[in-house]
């Protein structure tokens, strides 16, 4: 998956790692209103049910172990109306079986804190989750990366900002079972029913989201 945002056609975004699957935004309003400029040229702007959407972004299943490699462009915005904001999500309903790349706010005056969790049932705490310190800064373009070495431990999660390599603290280490999911990936959306219904905790509002690789 590697989708850049540079043009919009309907709500279709073109993938430039498979030319046969294309992105959805989801409310995209007016014509391409959406994708606005950027310090990377355009980027998906993310609104109380605008967010963006990619069905088997992995050429399949995501499975857990297989090592995987995340590389997003993000403006983070200057707050979140809950304590987190969603940045890449693929993960089932209440199990959260699948991953979450989040920012969190921790109460640190102009920064939030990057936590990548994968789980297989978050409710057993049968998962994994690792989070930095709150180094990523408010209001500001960075570009974050994530790489999972498939070792089902939590030590197997790194986390880079702008390609240097940030400490992390594990919250959990307690996956036991191989993590498989056909879910699809959302961008800039915790949760799509809570997307379609605005809630204003559910998406990255007013945050940008570019330059998406898997």
């Amino acid at each position: 998956t590697h989708l850049t945002f540079d043009s919009m056609k309907g709500r279709a975004i073109p993938d430039l790692g498979n030319f046969n699957r294309k992105a959805q935004v989801q409310n995209p309003g007016k014509e391409d209103s959406s994708l606005v400029a950027s310090e990377f040229g355009r980027a998906l702007k993310i609104g109380l049910g605008t967010y963006g959407r990619v069905a088997e972004p992995h050429g399949g299943k995501f499975e857990s172990t297989e090592p995987r490699s995340w590389l997003v462009h993000i403006k983070t915005p200057r707050s979140f109306a809950g304590s987190e904001g969603p940045v890449l999500v693929c993960a089932e309903a209440n199990s959260l079986r699948g991953y979450r790349v989040m920012l969190e706010d921790m109460g640190v005056e102009g920064y939030y804190r990057v936590s990548v969790q994968i789980a297989h049932d978050i409710r057993e705490k049968n998962g994994i989750e690792v989070v930095t310190e709150s180094v990523i800064p408010k209001n500001a373009a960075v570009r974050l990366g994530v790489t999972w070495d498939g070792s089902g431990t939590a030590s197997g999660v790194r986390v880079f900002l702008r390609g240097a390599v940030l400490e992390t603290e594990t919250v959990l280490d307690g996956l036991t079972q191989e993590v498989i999911t056909a879910q699809e990936l959302l961008l800039g959306a915790r949760d799509e029913a809570d997307a379609q219904e605005r809630l204003r905790d559910s998406t990255f509002f007013k945050g940008l989201i570019d330059d998406v690789q898997i």
